[in-house]
Order: C-alpha cells, then structure tokens, then sequence
C-alpha cells in the first residue's frame, strides 16, 4: 500500500505522507484489506513526490526531521520508483493500491498509470471526485482545514492511543535481544518518548501551515484540536523545561526562510502544482514566498548580461516549456516594508485558450480576489516579446492562497466562449 504525498511537495505534504503511513501501519484494529486474515497487517509505504535530490528546496522538511529522529536518507521519494516508461511492466497498477494524502486526485505521470488504483484519501482541497466513494476500509475525508496533518491526526487518534498505550519495553542497546549490559526503559516513558517525536513532525507541519495558528484565514477547529492533542503527547515526555511552541515554530519557519542559496528555477519548483483540464490544457502554479522585485533581482544574478524582466521571463519560459504549461501563474507571499502581509499574482497565458481563459478569470473573480494592477519593473510591456499574455497584479485578499485562487483558474480554463 503506497501513500502519496501531493504534487507541491510540500511541508504539510510530505509529513502527512509520513505520518499516515506510520499510523495506518501500526493500529491494526482499523479494518484492512487483510481483515478476513486477522494476523495479516498491510505495510503502508509513504511516498514522497520529489526526486532525493530536490529534498534540498525543502529545508524546514530537514530541520523537522531530527526532532522525531528521523534521517531524510531513508525517505522512499520518486527517484526509488521505476522510471516513468517502465513503472507499469515493473510496478505493475494492479499490485497497488495508493492512498492519497493533501490532494484527492492522482495526476502526471503516477495518475495516468495508477489513477484507477486510488483507494482513500485524507485532504483539505477542494473536492475533485476522482476517488470512489466508497472506499471501503480506508477513509475518504476531504474537509477545510489550515493543514491537511491535522486531519491525519485526528482520523488516527483513538488508534493512536491504543498504539500509545501498547508500546513496548525498549532498551538503550543498540544490539539485538536484552543484553545484560542494556538499561531498561519503563514501557510508559518509551511510549512517551516515542509519541513526542511523531508528535513534533506532525506539529511542525500544521504550525507552519497556518502560521502558529495565527492566521485567521486558515485556522480551523481541526488545526487547533490537533495542536492541543499533539502537545499533550509532547508534553507527557518532558522531564525538563516546559515546551516551548513558539521557540520550536521560529526554528523551522528560520529554516524555511533561509532560501538564498536557490536559483529562480529552484523557487519555480519548490513549491510548484500542477492540472491539466479540458483539451489538454496545463495549468501550472508556483508559489513563493518572495515578493517579485525580489525574484527579478533573482533572476538577475542568475543571468548579469541581460536587464532583470528579460531574464526573469526566460527562466519562466523555459520551465513552462518543459513541464508543457498553456497557463503559468506565480503567486508570492510576503511582508511590505511597512511590515504588512501582501500578495502578488503574475500571471502568463501562453496559447489563444489560456489567454480567454485568465480573461475570463479577471471578469469573475476579479473583485472576489481585489486585484489591482502591479506596476512595476515593466513586466507587463515584454508581451509583445513573451509569445502570449502576461498580467499582473496585487491581490489584496490575502486572505487566498493558492488552495483558493487555483479553482477559479481551473474553471476559467473548463468553461467555453
């Protein structure tokens, strides 16, 4: 059983990945595909969708990982899978089964093989209806939260707690059997110990999605219950200082902002997701967490002989080029210099359709998104030279990420003139 973390690769993606697998693995009692053959446990394997190499564009994903003391060169990512051409006479659809995890749709090249082998899913996205409705002994849960691991977290806690409350004697020897020289551990302080790592790793996700439950636009009632949850694990293990949330947030989110060393193309698919709709049209979103004239100053460095809007658009064009885009958006996120949370939404229709479609989507979501037109660094004046349309804007409803902006693209590009 493979559980697939989304096409974003992101934090709340790849953890929710992990978790789910841990947990669905270790709480037999849940039913199973083997629960006419009680003694038969199924494996869950999280998948990561990301090659071990781009493991770098995700450093708070590293910073996280010692905490539940876990080592990223273990993770199972797309690089362990067969290559695309021969995954399904090597990997064949039918010796799969795949649950899904922050999205509700298998795409690319993982869906166009095992699209039909999709059993559950666990998500806050919007509702796709790809995935049966009846799913049998695995859950089908699509529900509005900050983070998709708070809903992880609370399908598996009454599992949970049996696990807790089952786990084992441990010793502090490495070597297999109980040898003389091993300490014990007390069954309750190494079940403590082992739920405050899980604990943390599904913490840090859901703190960093919705901004140590500060933003209003995300928090739900499932992000604060996980997180209360989460912390009374962490907390049953402390023999210590009394645990500090803000001090474990500012770390990770420290290592999510320290992305200098990343060129342009880095950013574009650090955090870039991806549909391909009616006719074969490819919509493709990158989001960033910089504003634009930071990127162009970006794209600058990455190439000095040309001005920084000439390169900035090369690079996007060479990205949408290879992953087959007709519609590229880049939404950024970031604080103004007078310490405000702001939006931008860049936006290049690359064929006749795309371009009729982001018209379409100016005149219907316009308003529900407050655009305002960007005017600066004179993006806007390379059409003529970009094969296309481009637009710019400020998106003054912070308040929609790209979770929100991204439908009302997808139904610009379905519907018809």
């Amino acid at each position: 059983m493979l559980t697939k973390a989304t096409g974003p690769k992101d934090l709340d993606s790849l953890v929710s990945a992990l978790l789910f697998a841990y947990l669905r693995s270790c709480t037999p009692e849940l039913p199973s595909y083997h629960s006419h053959q009680p003694n038969i446990t199924n494996l869950y394997t999280p998948l990561a969708n990301l090659s071990c190499s781009d493991l770098r564009l995700r450093p708070e994903f590293l910073a996280l990982l010692p905490h539940a003391d876990l080592d990223s060169s273990l993770l199972i990512t797309l690089d362990d899978l067969p290559p695309p051409s021969e995954r399904a006479s090597k990997l064949p659809p039918g010796d799969t089964k795949w649950v899904l995890v922050d999205h509700n749709a298998l795409q690319g090249d993982l869906g166009e093989v095992y699209g039909g082998r999709v059993s559950g899913t666990i998500d806050h996205h919007e509702e796709e209806n790809q995935v049966p409705v009846d799913t049998g002994p695995e859950p089908r849960i699509v529900e509005k939260s900050g983070s998709c691991t708070s809903l992880v977290t609370e399908y598996f806690r009454k599992g949970w707690d049996k696990l807790s409350a089952q786990a084992g004697l441990s010793f502090s020897d490495d070597g297999e059997g109980e040898p003389e020289s091993a300490t014990p551990i007390e069954e309750s302080d190494a079940g403590k110990i082992y739920d405050a790592q899980v604990a943390k790793l599904a913490l840090g996700a859901i703190l960093i999605d919705t901004a140590n439950l500060t933003s209003t636009s995300k928090v739900t009632p499932h992000d604060t219950r996980a997180v209360e949850y989460l912390e009374a694990k962490i907390a049953a293990a402390l023999d210590g200082p009394k645990w500090d949330r803000d001090k474990f947030y500012n770390e990770i989110n420290a290592a999510k902002q320290d992305i200098s060393d990343l060129s342009l193309e880095d950013f574009l698919r650090r955090d870039y997701k991806e549909w391909t709709e009616s006719r074969g049209k490819k919509l493709g979103i990158s989001t960033i967490i910089k504003p634009l004239p930071w990127l162009l100053e970006k794209a600058n460095e990455d190439n000095v002989a040309d001005p920084p809007a000439t390169s900035f658009l090369r690079t996007l064009a060479d990205f949408a080029t290879k992953n087959s885009i007709s519609l590229f958006g880049v939404m950024t996120a970031s604080t103004s210099p007078a310490g405000t949370f702001q939006r931008e939404l860049f936006l290049w229709a690359r064929d006749q359709d795309s371009i009729s479609a982001m018209a379409r989507f100016e005149k219907n979501a316009g308003e529900k998104l407050k655009l305002r037109k960007w005017d600066g660094a004179g993006l806007e004046a390379k059409e003529a030279e970009s094969g296309g349309m481009l637009k710019v804007w400020w998106q003054e409803e912070t308040g929609m990420s790209r979770k929100g902006v991204a439908p009302l693209l997808r139904r610009a590009l379905k519907e018809e003139e």
